[in-house]
This record gives structure tokens, sequence and C-alpha cells, in this order.
């Protein structure tokens, strides 16, 4: 049903003639094995039904899902070993099992590079007073994070054919709507 809404609100002539058509339509999936799921379920009910009006609704949906024109997919992943894994088997798994490519791949939480390797030496070398060694060992934990994350990105990339877009990791604790805005004329700017 899920599937078949968001079908429906993507519909240029809407149900009722009251209601404007809407510029996009974006369906936030579940988890890649549940969203392979509702991606398949047109497919699975046409083939059940065979005949009648539920296989024609079922069968536009899935045209209107492998239709590249009307449908993209974007996977949306942390640059860390699981989520790689993951939205490494989404992207074959679609290919495979539903003829369905991945445009593209938002890779969110990405810690900047704020130092060198030699920078993080050069502060691991130093024996200051505690509360100094507390900022110290933040800085070289964050560098270590900032590269773990770049080696899975470049992994990431390795094995997907979609390109992938990173997005910053939001250091502040309360997001505002300015932050969002910001994040999404980011991604404006990158034309997913």
């Amino acid at each position: 049903m899920t599937i078949g809404k968001a079908w429906e609100m993507a519909q240029p002539a809407r149900r009722r003639k009251q209601d404007s058509p809407y510029d996009i339509v974006i369906v936030d999936a579940p988890a890649s094995g549940h969203g392979i799921g509702m991606l398949a379920a047109p497919r699975t009910y046409r083939d059940a039904v065979r005949v009648g009006t539920i296989a024609r609704q079922a069968e536009k949906i899935d045209a209107f899902l492998t239709d590249r024109e009307a449908t993209g997919i974007v996977a949306v992943a942390l640059p860390e070993e699981m989520p790689v894994n993951e939205t490494a088997d989404l992207e074959a798994r679609l290919a495979a099992e539903l003829d369905l490519v991945v445009d593209r791949v938002v890779v969110n939480g990405v810690y900047p590079e704020r130092f060198s390797s030699e920078d993080a030496a050069a502060i691991a070398a130093v024996d200051p007073p505690d509360m100094v060694a507390t900022a110290l060992r933040t800085a070289t934990w964050q560098h270590a994070r900032a590269r773990a994350q770049r080696s899975q990105l470049r992994r990431l990339r390795r094995l997907l054919s979609a390109p992938a877009t990173t997005l910053p990791f939001l250091f502040e604790e309360d997001t505002e709507r300015e932050v969002f805005e910001r994040l999404a004329d980011d991604l404006g700017r990158r034309r997913l």
C-alpha cells in the first residue's frame, strides 16, 4: 500500500481534481532488505494475481518504478563498514532482483579532515597537563575517525557503480531549520 500511495502521489493527474500535482515525491524507505521488499511488492502482486484490476494496477506501479525518467533511487549510508556493506549489497540486489539502478549514494555524517597524519603524530607525542591532554586525545580520536571514514568512503566508491556524495557530520547539539537548509543547498549544488 505504501508504494502504491507513493505512485498515486507522483501522478500528474491527481485522483481528486482539486489536488495539485507534486513536483517531486520522496519516499523514505525502510532499511535495505525491507526496502527491496517494498519495491518488489507491485511485481509480486502482479505475478501472483496475473489478471484483473489488481494485476493491472500492480503492473502500472512496477512500470513506474522501473522508469528511470520517472523514478530515481538514492541510498543513504554512514561511512562505516556495515553500512558500506549493506549499500553495496542493496545496489547489487536491486540490479539482480528488480532491474533497478541506484542513481546516487549520499554518505552522511562524514567527519572533516582537520589534521594531517603528521599533525596527529605531533599531537600524540605531547605530554601536557590533564585538561590539555583530554583535548589532544579528542583531536587524535577525531583524526583517526576521519581517516577510518575516508577509508570506508573509498571502499564504497570502489564497490558501487553509483556516484557517492558526502554530507558533513553536524557537531551542533540542536539542529535548526537553517542547518537542514544548508545541507539541502549543498546537495542541490551537487546536482543529485
